[in-house]
């Protein structure tokens, strides 16, 4: 049965027309979320590798040429980030989500232009803080936006309520 159910919810992210369903719309949403997240923290990957002193074994024709493994896992990074970004924007997204890619880029970018050094390595705590603050403020808006629809929700459910005992008790 979980089985099914999960197949049929994939399905949904895939076919529009399953997309109606409240629970689809949920799921869908949250993955988009969550890959939009990524999207802007996979950037910064190469300095929490060197951080953390994770290596693993490259391809071989970037060992051959010499290839630092910092900038490796960089330039895969680069890669992957706009994918997980346009796939998450395939599945369902709201703006707000959108800040933390654009924050990581953005502070690529600055370092790029305003520090004298060539390999940002040294700033693993400005995008670790500014992506957690960042993190923070979009959970806070989701929040915020939950309680307003479970308000409205609830609204809507009482007038029901409301018109429901008006319309049997006052025959």
């Amino acid at each position: 049965m979980i089985r099914k159910i999960q197949v049929i919810k994939l399905k949904a992210l895939i076919f529009p027309k399953e997309r109606n369903d409240p629970g689809i719309i949920r799921i869908s949403s949250l993955v988009s979320y969550i890959l939009v997240a990524l999207s802007g923290l996979v950037l910064y990957l190469d300095k929490v590798f060197l951080h953390f002193d994770i290596q693993f074994g490259m391809l071989q024709k970037f060992e051959a040429i010499g290839m630092d493994f910092s900038f490796y896992i960089w330039l895969i990074s680069q890669t992957i980030s706009p994918l997980l970004l346009l796939t998450a924007l395939a599945i369902r997204w709201f703006n707000i989500i959108l800040i933390i890619p654009f924050y990581c880029y953005f502070l690529q970018l600055y370092f790029v232009f305003k520090d004298h050094r060539i390999v940002d390595d040294n700033y693993l705590e400005w995008y670790a803080i500014g992506s957690s603050l960042l993190s923070l403020l979009v959970i806070w808006y989701f929040r915020k936006l939950l309680m307003i629809r479970l308000q409205r929700d609830m609204k809507i459910a009482k007038s029901k309520i409301k018109s429901y005992g008006q319309k049997y008790y006052h025959k």
